[in-house]
């Protein structure tokens, strides 16, 4: 599954950021302790009954920092399968305008400190 680093100058300050962005993007974010989330949008219930028309879209947030510099990670947990293809699709634009929106917020707060790296 996809996945993007995101080198930031400050963990602490982007933190807020990238909530601030995810949840604009329609997620609900819940910190489960200090340096990890988890982002959600959608429900597995919704793919059941509506298919790909409303994907369940699930993200892995965490925040690592060492001496050789910080980093926020984002790294998708669901595909979108279990809608078809429609749900496949819906997914990976979703997952497309997701990221773009994190280096846009992050760009603007000055916190990045260099390129994104996908994974």
């Amino acid at each position: 599954m996809a996945a993007i680093a995101y080198p930031v100058t400050d963990p602490v300050a982007a933190k807020p950021v990238v909530t601030q962005s995810l949840e604009g993007q329609g997620f609900e974010v819940a910190w489960s302790d200090e340096w990890s989330a988890q982002a959600e949008i959608g429900s597995s219930k919704g793919v059941a009954l509506a298919g790909g028309f409303k994907p369940h879209i699930r993200l892995q947030v965490s925040v690592t920092a060492s001496s050789e510099g910080a980093w926020l990670q984002v790294a998708q947990t669901t595909t979108g399968a279990a809608g078809g293809l429609l749900g496949l699709s819906k997914t990976k634009k979703a997952w497309k305008a997701t990221m773009e929106s994190i280096t846009s917020a992050l760009h603007a707060s000055s916190l990045l400190s260099g390129a994104p790296q996908e994974s």
